[in-house]
């Protein structure tokens, strides 16, 4: 599994480093391209740069992508679609809640 960090979430720590141990993207501070509106007001470069994203994503070999922000999930999602990839992308505490993590 990766983790995508957003660009307003916090440096990694010592919870995201474990969950990303199992591979690591080429451009771990490369943003997906969703940036909020900037996906639906430059449709184009936002897809350019998605699939940018999406070949380093392909390319680590995971199962599984996980990020903790809704619209890098939706954005990758649909340029790993669009580039025929059909890997899971969920939200982190859906990726913790599937390892029986536990509060507190």
């Amino acid at each position: 599994m990766i983790v995508h960090l957003s660009i307003h979430t916090p440096k990694p720590g010592k919870d995201t480093d474990l969950i990303a141990s199992m591979h690591r993207l080429r451009e771990p501070s490369r943003c997906c391209g969703g940036a909020g509106s900037f996906s639906l007001t430059h449709q184009e470069l936002s897809l350019a740069i998605g699939a940018r994203k999406a070949a380093d994503i392909v390319a680590t070999g995971a199962e599984v992508v996980a990020t903790s922000c809704p619209g890098c999930r939706m954005q990758l999602a649909d340029v790993l679609a669009q580039a025929g990839d059909s890997r899971p992308v969920v939200h982190t505490v859906e990726l913790l809640a599937a390892a029986g993590a536990r509060p507190g």
